[in-house]
This record gives C-alpha cells, sequence and structure tokens, in this order.
C-alpha cells in the first residue's frame, strides 16, 4: 500500500512537473 502510493505520488509528481515544463 505504502510503496503503492509512493509511486503514485512520483508519477503524480513528474507528470505536474513536464505540464509545468510543457
Amino acid at each position: 500500500s505504502v510503496k503503492y502510493g509512493f509511486d503514485g505520488f512520483v508519477l503524480a509528481h513528474e507528470i505536474f512537473h513536464a505540464l509545468d515544463t510543457h
């Protein structure tokens, strides 16, 4: 559960950063 939540956070962060960069 924790790993899944962490991965989700990282994924969301990468996406958010990508959108910000774009």
